[in-house]
């Protein structure tokens, strides 16, 4: 354990001004997701993935198409509540703002929209998409000027679900 966090540190610091660069981006996440259902006692965790293109036009502003699974299937709704609706997964766009704090260090913040796939439980009803807004927030540890660290929370609005991720960035 020792000699892994030896050699974490020797890669963050061995790119003391790592600033990372404009252009084309894409991410992969992956993390924990949690979906506040109608009653309290059905709130349901799960694990989320995610996958984003992005082109980052300057050090303060990039935008990204994204697609989220939200973690959640019906077969496992079926049977963990009753809800007869549950979201499964989310595409769509989002702008993203970025304050650098040093040369290793962005806060990013996310305002967004897209779609979100709602999943029946019951035969008889049929799925449906719902247009759902999402904000974020992310703090991203630069690497190099390629590469990225990102821990980022999302919360989609008329889903009610929230997720918090650990991805990584390339930026091309």
């Amino acid at each position: 354990m020792r000699l892994l966090c030896a050699l974490t540190l020797c890669l963050i610091t061995s790119y003391s001004n790592a600033d990372i660069k404009s252009g084309v981006y894409i991410n992969v996440d992956s993390g924990w997701s949690h979906y506040s259902a109608a009653k309290e006692t059905n709130d349901v965790n799960d694990i989320s993935f995610a996958t984003r293109i992005g082109y980052q036009f300057n050090r303060n502003f990039a935008i990204e198409g994204q697609l989220v699974g939200l973690g959640f299937s019906r077969n496992l709704m079926r049977f963990t509540t009753d809800q007869e609706f549950t979201p499964s997964y989310n595409y769509g766009v989002n702008a993203v703002g970025i304050l650098p704090i040093n040369e290793r260090f962005d806060l990013l913040g996310k305002l967004g929209i897209g779609r979100t796939r709602m999943e029946s439980s019951l035969r008889a009803q049929s799925d449906y998409d719902e247009t759902d807004a999402n904000l974020g927030l992310a703090l991203r540890l630069a690497l190099g000027t390629s590469w990225g660290i990102k821990l980022e929370s999302n919360y989609f609005n008329k889903a009610k679900v929230t997720i918090a991720m650990l991805g990584f960035d390339y930026h091309f």
